[in-house]
C-alpha cells in the first residue's frame, strides 16, 4: 500500500518506458526488414523466407524439448505441495475431529432435519478453524514458488530462442519483443474455501424424511457420524485444492508461454514475408518508388530512435 500511495507515478511511467521500448523494438525491426526486402533481389528474399519457415518448423518441432524441462517443474512443484499437504492433514484432521467431538454434545437434539443442519454447519465452521489459517501460510509460499517456476519457464524459453537465434538466419537474430518475467505469464489464484452448503442443507424429500425419522427415535448419532466424515470431507478436499490450485495455474502459464513462443517465431516469418510484399509492390512502381519507400523509412527509424532516447 505504502508502494502504491508513494511510488503509485513512477511505477506506471516505469511501465510505460518499458512498454515504449518493446514496441520500438519490434518497429525498428520491420523497418529494417523492409529496407533490406528492397534493397535485395525479390529471389533471394523468397529463398531467404523458405529456409526462414523451415528452420521455424523444426524448431517449433524441437519444442518438445523444452516441455520436458516444463514438465520437471511442474512435478517438482506438485511433489512438494503434495508433502506438505500430507503433513498438514495427518495434525490438523485429528486435531480438528477433537474439536468437532466437543462442539457436538452442544448442538440441541430435538429434530432430526435441524440437528444435521446445525451438525453440518458446525462441521464447516471447525474446518475452517484448522484449515484456513493453514491456508493462508500455504498459499504465501505457493505464490512463492510458483513465482519461481513462472520465472525459470520465461527463462527456458529465452534461452530457447537464443539458441535459434543462433542460427544462419538473420531475421531470428532480431526476434521482436523477446519474453520477459514482467509479462508475467503468471495466473491468478482461483481457490476458494468450499463449505458445501448444499451438503448442510440437504434438498433430498427422502433425506429430509429420514431425518425426521431418526430423531423421533433419538438416533443422532448416524447423523453424528455423517457430519464426522464430512468433516472429514472438507479438511481434505480443501487442503487438497491447494496444491491443485498451484499446478494448475503453472500448467496455464506453460501454455502461454508456449503460445507466445509460437507466436514470435511466425512474428519474424509475418514481417519478412510483409515487407517482401512491399518491395515487390515498391519495385514495380519503379526505381523512384523505390527510393521514396528508401527515404520514408529512414526517417521513420531515426524518429523511433529518437522517441527513445527522449
Amino acid at each position: 500500500r505504502k508502494l502504491v500511495e508513494e511510488s503509485g507515478s513512477t511505477l506506471v511511467r516505469a511501465a510505460g518506458e518499458r512498454g515504449l521500448r518493446r514496441l520500438s523494438d519490434e518497429l525498428l525491426v520491420v523497418t529494417l526488414e523492409e529496407r533490406e526486402a528492397l534493397l535485395r533481389p525479390i529471389e533471394e528474399s523468397e529463398r531467404r523466407i523458405a529456409a526462414m519457415r523451415e528452420t521455424i518448423g523444426a524448431a517449433e518441432r524441437s519444442m518438445r524439448d523444452l516441455g520436458y524441462l516444463f514438465t520437471a517443474e511442474q512435478h517438482r512443484l506438485s511433489d512438494l505441495f503434495l508433502e506438505r499437504r500430507k503433513e498438514f492433514f495427518a495434525g490438523a484432521l485429528a486435531a480438528a475431529q477433537d474439536t468437532f467431538k466437543k462442539e457436538l454434545p452442544r448442538i440441541p437434539r430435538r429434530y432430526g432435519p435441524k440437528f444435521r443442519r446445525d451438525a453440518m454447519r458446525a462441521a464447516q465452521a471447525v474446518a475452517a478453524r484448522f484449515v484456513l489459517p493453514w491456508l493462508a501460510e500455504e498459499q504465501v509460499r505457493a505464490e512463492e514458488e510458483y513465482r519461481k517456476v513462472a520465472s525459470r519457464f520465461v527463462s527456458f524459453g529465452n534461452e530457447f530462442l537464443q539458441k535459434l537465434s543462433e542460427s544462419n538466419v538473420p531475421e531470428l537474430a532480431r526476434m521482436p519483443n523477446a519474453l520477459n518475467s514482467e509479462k508475467g505469464f503468471r495466473v491468478a489464484s482461483r481457490f476458494r474455501f468450499e463449505e458445501l452448503i448444499n451438503v448442510a442443507q440437504p434438498a433430498s424429500p427422502l433425506r429430509y424424511i429420514a431425518d425426521i425419522a431418526l430423531g423421533l427415535i433419538q438416533a443422532f448419532s448416524i447423523i453424528e457420524r455423517q457430519a464426522k466424515a464430512f468433516l472429514e470431507y472438507l479438511v481434505e478436499m480443501n487442503s487438497t485444492r491447494v496444491q491443485s490450485d498451484v499446478v494448475d495455474r503453472v500448467q496455464e502459464s506453460r501454455g502461454q508461454l508456449e503460445t507466445e513462443i509460437r507466436k514470435l517465431l511466425h512474428e519474424v516469418t509475418r514481417i519478412a514475408v510483409s515487407a517482401l510484399d512491399h518491395a515487390r509492390e515498391a519495385k514495380a512502381q519503379g526505381v523512384s518508388a523505390v527510393e521514396t519507400k528508401l527515404t520514408r523509412l529512414g526517417s521513420a527509424e531515426e524518429k523511433i530512435r529518437l522517441l527513445v532516447r527522449s
